[in-house]
């Protein structure tokens, strides 16, 4: 999870680094690209409870599996996967508001 947010967020660094000529529009680009961001989390925190646990990557690395009834693993698993995204959205939500707010001020500041 850390790693596919990290590769988003360099994504969007890359993107917002390009377009440093124009320090507003590097900003609310910023800012929309990590709102999509946020959005595909929240929406992958909605799903998390209907996904198979045994589909997960969480379940896969586990070694030997545990041995728990399937309704309690999918729960457990569900609920741990729903809680990481969430975590993470918010994160995101944060710095796409920080990136908004910066490009208001950059806006107003006449950068």
């Amino acid at each position: 999870m850390r790693r596919a947010v990290g590769f988003g967020a360099l994504a969007i660094l890359l993107t917002v680094a390009g377009l440093s000529a124009e320090p507003v529009l590097a900003l609310r680009t910023g800012a929309v690209l990590t709102l999509v961001m946020w959005a595909v989390l929240m929406v992958k925190a909605y799903r998390a409870p209907h996904k198979p646990y045994k589909r997960t990557e969480l379940w896969l690395m586990l070694e030997p599996p545990p041995r728990l009834p399937a309704d309690r693993a999918q729960r457990i698993v569900a609920d741990v996967l729903q809680a990481t995204f969430r975590r993470y959205a918010e994160a995101t939500f944060v710095c796409a508001t920080a990136l908004w707010l910066a490009s208001l001020l950059a806006r107003f500041s006449g950068l």
